[in-house]
């Protein structure tokens, strides 16, 4: 399974969900499924959108960097009371903080909108 999963490519034999298929069947033959289990259920959030109110729009952002301060990136998007996509953007934040990132998006996506 190691040499299956820290190869740098992964061959994939018809369908690619037939790939992941071999996968999980190799990490459950090696015994993992109950640690694959417990990790999954660590990390897991369900997470949801709602609509804006009709003829409103709505401006979702997210900020992040690699390190505190790193390097940072911003993105968004902004939709309609449908959910139907009206304009997106992604910007490089240079190097800052997680929070200042995430205000970059704000203020981005206030100013796109």
């Amino acid at each position: 399974m190691n040499c299956r999963i820290f190869r740098e490519t992964l061959e994939v034999a018809g369908h690619p969900l037939m790939a992941i298929w071999g996968l999980l069947k190799d990490i459950m033959g090696a015994g993992l499924h109950e640690e694959l289990k417990t990790l999954i259920s660590k990390k897991m959030n369900v997470v949801g959108w709602n609509y804006p109110p009709s003829n409103g729009m709505k401006l979702n952002v997210d900020g992040c960097s690699k390190g505190n301060p790193g390097l940072a990136v911003a993105g968004g998007l902004i939709r309609d009371c449908m959910g139907s996509w009206i304009r997106g953007f992604a910007i490089n934040a240079g190097i800052c903080t997680s929070v200042r990132a995430e205000l970059w998006a704000v203020i981005t996506g206030l100013e796109l909108a």
